[in-house]
């Protein structure tokens, strides 16, 4: 992609992220969106039609940056779950505005299976294996999820906290998995 349009696209992104401390989505116009960009609503339209756009734009980013990185093959699960971890702080913002705005739970769902398919992958489960496949789901949506309720109170407890017992709730799990076979 053109450096221009990225520059562009970035610069209402950070806009929209600014606005969203201010205000809901759907009272965001526009002009006050361009005006923060420092961006002609002529730029704007090549771009996008609405407001909302910016944000779909922003969960589709998300969602590509972490599917292709959970396409990868990872030499143990604290590794692929680092790499996880990673993408969604280096989106903390706009994850955070997608949770505070009720605009995650397509995003929570894609980034649940995304990571169930891949763990599935890296430890070689069957798709005839249903209680691996339950426990990894619990998994998944627990990580994901996790990442939600830390989001919306986020003074209950450090991003730190959260990475380690998030890890140590995992090997549990597979500590589980290994018993049933």
């Amino acid at each position: 992609m053109d450096q221009r349009v990225l520059n562009t696209n970035q610069r209402l992104r950070k806009a929209l992220f600014l606005l969203l401390d201010k205000k809901p989505l759907e009272k965001i116009s526009i002009t006050e969106l361009c005006t923060q960009a420092k961006v002609s609503r002529g730029t704007f339209y090549i771009h996008y039609t609405k407001v909302t756009d910016v944000f779909d734009d922003f969960k589709l980013d998300l969602a590509m940056q972490v599917a292709q990185a959970l396409t990868l093959n990872y030499p143990d699960v604290d590794t692929l779950i680092d790499t996880f971890n990673k993408i969604l702080f280096q989106n903390l913002t706009g994850f955070w505005h997608l949770c505070n705005n009720q605009q995650h739970q397509r995003l929570v769902n894609d980034l649940t299976s995304m990571l169930f398919d891949t763990l599935c992958t890296g430890l070689d489960i069957k798709k005839n294996d249903k209680e691996q496949q339950i426990i990894l789901q619990f998994v998944a949506n627990g990580i994901v999820n996790s990442y939600v309720f830390w989001l919306l109170n986020k003074k209950t407890t450090d991003f730190e906290t959260l990475v380690q017992t998030e890890r140590k709730l995992l090997h549990s799990c597979l500590h589980v998995m290994k018993k049933i076979n």
